[in-house]
């Protein structure tokens, strides 16, 4: 029960510190970074609480939209340990309409086996 009400406490804070998001069809960070927010928090529950603080403060601290994007791989990680790999997959790729077509096309790809890369 602790735990439940830490992370309740703490996804209330973050997601009260990024109420804002930009107007416009331009890929938003703020929209970026809420949806990838509420996913780990909401879905991710299975995984360690260390690593999940990690996880959230990475996500809150990253500078732009491209440092989101490279973090990606970190959440399907995170929801794959309790949801499995192919629907933490399903998950995180649900998140590409908060990145826009030209960060997905032009970001260099990483080597990453959860990806198949």
């Amino acid at each position: 029960m602790r735990v439940a009400w830490a992370v309740s406490s703490i996804r209330d804070s973050l997601l009260g510190w990024l109420g804002g998001s930009s107007t416009g069809h331009a890929p938003s960070i703020d929209a970026a970074r809420n949806a990838m927010l509420e996913l780990l928090l909401f879905e991710g529950m299975g995984m360690d609480e260390a690593a999940h603080l990690l996880l959230l403060r990475r996500i809150r601290y990253a500078r732009d939209l491209e440092a989101l994007w490279y973090l990606r791989p970190e959440l399907v990680r995170a929801l794959a340990a309790q949801h499995g790999e192919r629907t933490a997959r399903e998950r995180v790729n649900q998140l590409a309409e908060h990145f826009g077509a030209q960060l997905a096309a032009n970001a260099p790809r990483r080597s990453n086996s959860l990806f198949g890369r």
